[in-house]
């Protein structure tokens, strides 16, 4: 309820990278051999829309008598420019880019290559296999690039995510950047949360939160809740949001103040892959959390209020 993660997207806007923290990781850490990856043609190109059909290819009798009348030689397929170039240079890349995603990971991969104007890369994971959605930039990504993808994937790695930060901030088309921004609204009603952001961050962060912002969420139909998330920390924007249902005289701001620490928790304490998961809330975030000060306390007022935060009281 309090920060739970959503898959992880890796989403630069502005500038940067998921921020997976302090975490140490090897650039050139040995994994496990590559699982058999099966090859998937894309349904269609992306620059024709043409369906792609299987090809078949066999080779000329050994031997063979070759053909003298022109109108009976083999065909030749011709290929329109952009999807010659496509069948060329993008199924190769992205094929690499699975093998060493897979490696890394230990698992099957899928990579899809995608347009998108806001998340770079992206992923859903089944118990089959992971799909790694990556923008067209990283079809050109070097050695060292590939290894931040498996590496961030694998662990959150902090410099696999600056690595990959810094590449798409080098890479990133101006005119393909989405227009969105994301407006804070730190300033409720009845709490501050620049006031108490800077308050957190002195007593517990201090100097761990570099370019991490706050705001209260939007405001969302009342009426009767089944669960409400009071807080989410986003990797992307390095943001943290808080339900505006907080933003009441009778909620008190030392409860707020520990869900803001909930929040910044996840920005030191990333999540890592166990057993085919992202487990975020991991042995060492549990034991920071209970470590402060006002733990105990801020659940018996949760436990005791969250009816009337559902709307059922």
């Amino acid at each position: 309820m309090r920060g739970e993660q959503q898959n992880i997207p890796f989403d630069p806007t502005p500038a940067g990278a998921h921020a997976p923290r302090p975490r140490a990781c090897a650039p050139g850490s040995a994994r496990t051999q590559a699982p058999q990856l099966t090859l998937n043609f894309e349904r269609q190109a992306p620059s024709t829309g043409h369906p792609l059909e299987p090809l078949a290819v066999s080779p000329p009798d050994v031997g063979a008598a070759p053909r003298r009348d022109p109108t009976e030689s083999d065909a030749i397929l011709v290929l329109p420019p952009a999807l010659g170039a496509y069948l060329a240079s993008e199924h190769p890349a992205r094929l690499a880019l699975e093998a060493s995603i897979a490696t890394a990971l230990g698992r099957r991969v899928e990579v899809e290559i995608t347009r998108n104007r806001r998340t770079m890369l992206s992923t859903t994971r089944t118990e089959a296999k992971i799909v790694v959605r990556l923008h067209r930039m990283f079809l050109d990504a070097d050695a060292d690039v590939v290894d931040a993808i498996g590496r961030y994937l694998k662990s959150g790695c902090r410099r696999a995510s600056k690595r990959l930060g810094d590449f798409i901030a080098a890479h990133r088309d101006p005119s393909t950047a989405s227009p969105r921004r994301t407006v804070l609204r730190p300033q409720g009603r009845h709490h501050d949360l620049t006031a108490i952001f800077a308050a957190v961050e002195e007593a517990h962060f201090p100097g761990a939160l570099e370019g991490v912002t706050i705001t209260w969420g939007r405001q969302t139909p009342k009426g009767r809740r089944r669960s409400i998330r009071l807080g989410t920390y986003t990797h992307a924007e390095k943001l943290i949001r808080l339900h505006p249902l907080l933003d009441q005289a009778w909620v008190p701001r030392t409860f707020v103040e520990y869900i803001v620490f909930h929040e910044m928790l996840h920005h030191v304490e990333p999540g890592r892959e166990e057993a085919h998961r992202v487990l975020y809330h991991t042995e060492e975030f549990r034991r920071r959390e209970a470590a402060y000060p006002g733990y105990a306390e801020a659940l018996r007022w949760e436990r005791a209020n969250l009816g009337r935060l559902l709307g059922r009281i």
